[in-house]
C-alpha cells in the first residue's frame, strides 16, 4: 500500500513534453497531472501494487481525492507532412488539447501482463 501525496507531475503550463513515436508515425504531447487541492495533492492513501504470475496489479481502495489532467497540444505526424495514402492527403498536425478537472476514481484495478 501506499501513502503520502503527490502535488503535481509536470506542474509547468503546457506540462512536460513527450513523444511517443517519431516520423510522420509520431505523438506528441505535454502530459500536466496535479492534486485538485493545492493544500493536499492528490493523496496515495488507498492505492495499492503487487506482482504476481500473471503481471502487475495497480489499484486503490475506495474513492481517491480529486486531481486534475491534461494532454496539451496533441500533435500527430509532422506538423504539415502530407501522404498520399492518408485521407484525402490531408496534413498530419495538432489535435489540440483535451483533459480533466476535479476528478477522481473509485475502486480502481488495473491489470499489466505480457511482460
Amino acid at each position: 500500500k501506499f501513502g503520502g501525496a503527490i502535488q503535481s507531475i509536470c506542474s509547468a503550463a503546457s506540462g512536460c513534453p513527450i513523444t511517443l513515436v517519431s516520423d510522420n508515425t509520431g505523438a506528441t504531447f505535454g502530459f500536466k497531472f496535479a492534486g485538485t487541492s493545492a493544500s493536499t495533492g492528490f493523496v496515495l492513501d488507498g492505492f495499492y501494487a503487487g506482482v504476481d504470475p500473471t503481471g502487475l496489479t495497480i489499484g486503490n481502495i475506495g474513492v481517491s481525492s480529486k486531481f486534475d489532467a491534461s494532454l496539451n497540444n496533441v500533435t500527430l505526424g509532422n506538423l504539415g507532412t502530407q501522404s498520399t495514402t492518408t485521407f484525402n492527403n490531408l496534413p498530419n498536425g495538432s489535435v489540440g488539447s483535451f483533459g480533466v478537472t476535479g476528478a477522481s476514481v473509485t475502486d480502481f484495478k488495473m491489470k499489466v501482463s505480457g511482460f
